[in-house]
């Protein structure tokens, strides 16, 4: 993320640090909701359902986190709107987090499963 102005061109007129300190909001939070889908249960994310709280709480929290840039709020927070070309690159940084997530996830169970089975008295 550090990079990310550096990589893509600044809109004209724009603030820099506000605008980093925008797209790193949208992408922790974002990234932070949804690895918790990866993380609640053994399956794939994709194969287990969330309640329809969890899900509901996960959409909200990520529209918020996307829409405050945009919002009266912004400015309270430092915020300024993030180019498009911000949102695609905070979207494929959160799915290669998940899938990242989702695979240490497999491999931590595979080695779980592996060292229970070496334990000594079973």
């Amino acid at each position: 993320m550090l990079l990310l102005p550096r990589l893509i061109a600044l809109p004209t007129g724009s603030n820099p640090e506000a605008l980093f300190h925008s797209t790193w909001f949208v992408e922790s939070v974002l990234s932070a909701t949804l690895v918790v889908l990866v993380l609640r249960t053994r399956l794939p994310f994709f194969k287990s359902m969330p309640s329809h709280l969890m899900l509901a709480a996960t959409v909200v929290i990520a529209v918020i986190a996307v829409a405050l840039p945009y919002s009266p709020l912004a400015a309270l927070f430092g915020f300024v709107p993030l180019p498009l070309s911000y949102l695609v690159i905070v979207f494929v940084i959160v799915v290669l987090y998940v899938l990242s997530a989702e695979f240490t996830k497999r491999v931590f169970y595979r080695l779980d499963q592996r060292m229970v089975h070496k334990l000594p008295g079973q």
